[in-house]
Order: structure tokens, then C-alpha cells, then sequence
């Protein structure tokens, strides 16, 4: 049984969640394969889609699996028509 972590504090999107059975996977270069994750490794509200994470990969014997799992904010960018460097409507 392989049982070791492979990465640690990587970055990830939500691709699937399914918060009634409480469990969902994350896409990720890390690795090949989509990270497994159960709601009891999460900080904080269930993951939906999209939502971006910050975990550690551990490999075991069923795949890869996310554990110490926080939700990350998305850094604005100056080029997204909403960040917060955008002209407000009605400002000067």
C-alpha cells in the first residue's frame, strides 16, 4: 500500500462536488489524475464547483486524496473588467 504525500500547499479548482455524500475531486497539474476530497478535510463552508483550494496531495492506495483542505481567495487582476482598480459607476 502506497501511502505518502506528493505535494504539499498546492493550488487547485473544484471540478465535481457532491455535498449530500459530502465528497468532490479537484483538478490540478500536479498531478495526472483528479484529487479526491471528503468534507471532513475541509476548513470552512463545503466546496462547490470552481471554488479555488489550497491543500496537501497524499497518495494512497485508492489514488490521490487532499487533506488539510482551505478554501484560497482568487487574486484580482488590473485586466479583469471587475477588479477593484475599475472606475466605479457614478465616481469620478
Amino acid at each position: 500500500m502506497n501511502d505518502e504525500f506528493v505535494a504539499w500547499d498546492d493550488v487547485g479548482v473544484v471540478d465535481h462536488s457532491n455535498s449530500e455524500d459530502g465528497y468532490g475531486f479537484i483538478s490540478t497539474s500536479e498531478v495526472a489524475d483528479d484529487v479526491f476530497f471528503h468534507v471532513s478535510d475541509v476548513a470552512g463552508r463545503f466546496p462547490t464547483e470552481d471554488d479555488l483550494l489550497q491543500y496537501d496531495i497524499h497518495e494512497t492506495d485508492r489514488g490521490y486524496e487532499a487533506v488539510n483542505i482551505e478554501h484560497k481567495k482568487r487574486a484580482e487582476s488590473s485586466t479583469e473588467p471587475f477588479a477593484s482598480t475599475r472606475t466605479r459607476w457614478g465616481g469620478n
